[in-house]
């Protein structure tokens, strides 16, 4: 829930930034809901922050991951689920 709160209310600073790249590393067995993980909910959130930092930080971890978990960020992407 934090972390679709911070989306909703689009709160970013260096700390949280931090804390969603630590998370953006639990892409298994850290199951979050649906077919995602903690973790590619966390990358999805620094994508929906209006924040440049965010930006960059998200494009770092994206380009790291496999095939199969970009898919599953840009799904939760697309899905909008943190809005449910």
């Amino acid at each position: 829930m934090a972390m679709f709160k911070l989306i909703e209310r689009n709160y970013c600073d260096y700390r949280i930034l931090d804390r969603l790249a630590e998370l953006g590393e639990l892409l298994t067995d850290n199951k979050f809901i649906g077919p995602w993980q903690f973790g590619h909910v966390a990358i999805a959130t620094l994508f929906f922050l209006d924040n440049e930092d965010a930006k960059v930080k998200f494009n770092e971890l994206f380009e790291g991951l496999s095939d199969n978990d970009k898919f599953l960020v840009e799904n939760f992407i697309e899905s909008e689920s943190y809005k449910a």
